[in-house]
């Protein structure tokens, strides 16, 4: 964030070239990282001295860190420290030699907001798929994994305490959709203000990134931490978000609500889309702005230390991706299995081969929906896509790193725990939510059909949620397990009934027909059967070749799967021979 002083409502703004592309003013950052380091100084000490031990491996410690931490009295330096972490993201950002760490879309999320009286042609969009929700999550898993190198951890904590400091700035999780912004303002950076009558024009945006102070010393920082910090409303228990909103979710909901109702006043201050359409800012908006703007950087920084005293501290409450402990030990018999599921996983989770895949599918399936619904005469009446949940729209990547961590195989009691009791921890396929939210444009009911368990309803759809897919009327659109068999059916044939459905995701062929079942193999059958079993399957994945890219979509999985089934209790043997033979070694 870029923050600058207001004094009894007087702005002063400074003008940025066009061709500096940054404001680096960062001061707010820093606020946030000193009241942190307050609260754990006198909460948790010895959480300092593990962000601080960190934050002596970061790239930046040697080259830069040490030098600017000369101009604090050697008792600060520490909290010197957490305000460069703080800040760090926005300085990468014209760093010509560092640019691997510069991510711009990992600082904020487009929530599309429309507010009421626009006409029905103003179409919202959906948020990019990477933004600051996701790049909180995968910095969080990096920094709670001690097996990370420190540098990396280092890096991660850094983009951590930025992240939470800009989920608190509205703008940083909202756009406006007018019909002045018909592709959104992208978080008040397209929509112009003015603070006076005769002052410059500059970004609403802008605005409310700096509205807590000018000065960039980082003994300025320090002094206003100290100043907002002895204010009786700014106290723990004055802040009564720190008790009822506890992850990140629900700050950048929390934001989103305060950009819609006090950024945009419900729709009565949009901004205007020039310098010269610029509106003069009342002077209550001047003042409530900058009251909300002093609030969300102090939550900021008491978030911060909260995070920071959990995850460095083996704390599991609800922050992002809580590791998994069930009261059961299932210890693996199959050491390759574990190994082999370890690549696949390792490949879902950092191959961006992966991710064009999904994204792949997905794009290929929204083209085809848009052919069959554009071309199709009569259109088809009550229009229905249906979704399978795991490894198709839901990452359970997580609960796979949980079984190799604790040399654990799959159990179903496991998954039934990962189920009902983690619905923090899946995280979304490649291109699901966009395909989503693209279908529901187009007309086309979304239904989800998944051999989740009935009984869990409840989780699954608070994972849904909280990963922004639609769950309106969503116990209309759920089916789930609701016996011992993973057969799908008879819950196809009942949505069938109640739709016409275009297209079918999945990533198991079950997902698609009972025919792909795998042949129920005992150990003690000969290669041959498996072999058999193995050719009869890719034989019938052939002959539905009409099918595939048609009205199915199959995504990438290749964790587990009715394939697995045929491989046998010796996947060696699966393998076709190879003709090629060891050179023979150099002959003197």
């Amino acid at each position: 964030m870029r923050r600058r002083l207001i004094t009894a409502c007087v702005f002063v703004i400074v003008i940025i070239s066009a061709a500096s592309g940054f404001a680096f003013n960062k001061p707010g950052h820093k606020v946030s990282g000193v009241i942190a380091y307050d609260v754990l100084s006198q909460k948790s000490p010895e959480t300092v001295q593990k962000v601080v031990a960190l934050l002596k491996q970061h790239p930046y410690y040697e080259e830069h860190w040490i030098s600017e931490l000369e101009s604090l009295p050697a008792t600060d330096r520490d909290c010197g420290l957490f305000m460069l972490a703080a800040e760090w993201p926005d300085v990468v950002r014209s760093d010509k030699i560092h640019k691997e760490y510069n991510h711009p879309k990992w600082h904020y999320t487009d929530e599309p907001f429309k507010h009421a009286g626009q006409p029905e042609s103003i179409k919202t969009l959906p948020p990019d798929e990477e933004n600051i929700m996701t790049a909180y999550e995968k910095n969080l898993v990096v920094l709670k994994n001690e097996s990370e190198t420190p540098r990396n951890r280092a890096i991660a904590l850094c983009w951590i305490f930025h992240l939470i400091g800009d989920i608190h700035q509205p703008c940083h999780t909202t756009s406006l959709f007018t019909t002045e912004y018909p592709e959104g303002d992208k978080g008040g950076n397209l929509a112009f203000i003015k603070t006076e009558p005769d002052g410059a024009a500059i970004k609403l945006h802008w605005f409310w990134d700096d509205l807590v102070l000018e000065s960039e010393e980082l003994h300025a920082a320090l002094n206003k931490a100290i100043e907002l910090q002895k204010r009786p409303e700014f106290t723990r228990s004055k802040l009564t978000e720190l008790n009822t909103q506890s992850s990140f979710e629900e700050w950048k909901d929390a934001s989103v609500k305060l950009a819609e109702e006090v950024v945009y006043c419900n729709g009565k201050m949009t901004g205007g889309p020039s310098k010269e359409s610029a509106p003069v800012l009342p002077d209550d908006y001047l003042i409530t702005a900058k009251a909300t703007g002093e609030r969300q950087i102090v939550l900021a920084g008491y978030r911060i230390a909260d995070v920071m005293e959990k995850s460095l501290n083996n704390d599991s409450e609800h922050f992002a991706s809580e590791p998994l402990k069930p009261n059961v030990a299932i210890k693996s018999a199959n050491p390759f299995s574990i190994q082999s599921r370890l690549g696949a996983n390792i490949y879902i989770q950092t191959a961006a081969e992966y991710r064009a895949c999904c994204l792949q599918v997905y794009k290929s399936a929204e083209m085809r929906l848009d052919t069959i619904l554009t071309t199709a005469n009569p259109k088809p009446a009550k229009p229905a896509v249906i979704m399978d949940l795991d490894e198709t729209v839901l990452d359970n990547s997580a609960f796979e790193s949980f079984l190799y961590e604790n040399n654990l195989e799959y159990s179903d009691k496991l998954w039934d725990i990962y189920e009902r009791d983690y619905p923090g921890n899946a995280q979304l396929v490649p291109g699901a939510k966009h395909f989503i939210k693209k279908a529901e444009q187009m007309g086309v009911t979304i239904v989800f059909v998944s051999n989740r368990l009935e009984e869990n309803a409840e989780p699954t759809i608070k994972a849904l949620a909280r990963l922004d897919i639609n769950t309106d009327s969503i116990k209309n659109r759920l089916f789930l397990k609701n016996d011992a068999s993973s057969d799908k059916t008879s819950r196809r044939a009942i949505v069938e009934s109640q739709y016409n459905v275009l297209l079918t995701f999945g990533d198991n062929l079950r997902d698609f027909s009972e025919t792909f079942a795998a042949t129920k193999l005992v150990g003690n059958d000969g290669a041959d059967v498996y072999n058999r079993a193995i050719e009869s399957r890719l034989q019938q994945v052939d002959d539905s070749a009409c099918h595939w890219g048609v009205d199915w979509f199959v995504l990438p999985n290749p964790v587990y799967g009715e394939w697995d089934k045929l491989i046998g209790s010796d996947p060696v043997r699966r393998l076709r021979p190879s003709g090629m033979k060891l050179p023979e070694p150099n002959k003197r």
